[in-house]
């Protein structure tokens, strides 16, 4: 990835949006509540989305983000519009509170593409899905403002087929009928929607109260299950380390550790969800391997930094990193349970937010 003079994405893809765009989006919509069915039972998947939101000057001009394979149809207020164009919907003449409503079909992606994912594996036939949108694709996925400055209320709904689970950004239930509910989740950007589902297994899950944190993996790899746990009480511990040192409980009620399949990076974290790549099981393995912990504990620091609060534009996107990474404890020994970070941690830090006093909610 790179942020210097274009921000670019993936495989260097320059960014949907300029930050002069992002801008005078954030300084005309508020309000926005986004409600999305996606139907990953169905071949090829589908979406469906509903966007509620304010617009502070009633018939002014904008423009969404839809990306999907196919379009069915787009309306505004009940008025059908053009299909996209280039992967945008032009917005004219917005109401005071608006109603955006699209569906259609979803592209299945690979390699280092955002989008829907989808992977089949050898060991027994049995298919996942990742749905992910970072770091500015979410369109891909449904309809959408996606930038950093406008955060959202995302509230999701997916059928998957018989036996499968479905892991994402809020707590979920199934209806029995394959269709999960997930809960709303504020706060959110586009980008860090995230879903990840198939036939995974639980592993191991925290006790006591507080913050659910569980851990899932495919039944092909529970010759694992021992690193596994020990890498999903590693997160368990950070996250209590990070409520304490910073004085604010973690911003989700649940935290679900899921290992991908063919995920090109090592991790991610999104509100309520880690990813893991199951290439880094080999070193799990290695109880004193401090590589491990390391990336662990940054994840878990992005529910805080990158998720609760955030850049506005992706050229301050080494802030996050940069907190995550310095707000690391020196150890996370279940003896100790993170009681203390390095000295140096919170010098650098306090000198990154005098800085930089700009990460916006």
């Amino acid at each position: 990835m790179c942020w210097a003079g274009l921000a670019c994405g993936h495989n260097g893809q320059v960014l949907s949006v300029t930050e002069g765009e992002a801008q005078e989006r954030a300084e005309l919509l508020a309000d926005i509540g986004y409600d999305v069915f996606l139907d990953l039972a169905a071949t090829p998947a589908s979406s469906q989305t509903r966007v509620r939101f304010r617009c502070r000057r009633p018939g002014a001009d904008t423009f969404a983000q839809l990306d999907l394979a196919a379009t069915s149809e787009v309306r505004l207020n009940g008025q059908l519009l053009p299909p996209p164009d280039g992967g945008r919907v032009r917005l004219a003449g917005l109401a005071a509170e608006n109603v955006l409503v699209a569906d259609g079909v979803i592209a299945d992606v690979g390699g280092m593409d955002p989008g829907l994912i989808r992977f089949t594996d050898p060991a027994d036939g049995a298919s996942y899905v990742l749905a992910d949108g970072f770091p500015d694709q979410a369109a891909r996925l449904f309809y959408c403002f996606d930038q950093p400055s406008l955060p959202c209320a995302v509230t999701l709904t997916v059928r998957v087929p018989p036996g499968w689970q479905c892991l994402g950004n809020g707590q979920a239930r199934d209806g029995g009928d394959g269709v999960w509910r997930f809960g709303t989740v504020t706060g959110m950007r586009p980008y860090l929607f995230t879903v990840c589902a198939g036939p995974y297994q639980q592993v191991w899950a925290s006790g006591g109260h507080g913050v659910s944190v569980r851990a899932w993996r495919r039944p092909a790899l529970r010759q694992w299950d021992e690193a596994l746990g020990r890498f999903a009480e590693t997160a368990a511990r950070a996250l209590r380390h990070y409520e304490r040192a910073l004085g604010t409980p973690c911003p989700y009620p649940g935290y679900d550790i899921v290992f991908v399949p063919e995920l090109t990076g090592l991790a991610g974290s999104a509100p309520g969800l880690m990813f893991v790549s199951e290439t880094l099981l080999a070193r799990m393995a290695d109880p004193d391997d401090e590589f491990v912990t390391v990336v662990c504990a940054h994840e878990v620091a992005h529910l805080w930094f990158g998720s609760l609060v955030t850049m506005r534009w992706w050229d301050d996107l080494w802030l996050d990193e940069a907190l995550a990474t310095y707000l690391r404890p020196c150890r996370l020994h279940p003896a100790s349970d993170a009681h203390g970070v390095c000295v140096t941690t919170w010098v650098r830090t306090g000198d990154v937010l005098a800085v930089n006093p700009v990460v916006p909610v």
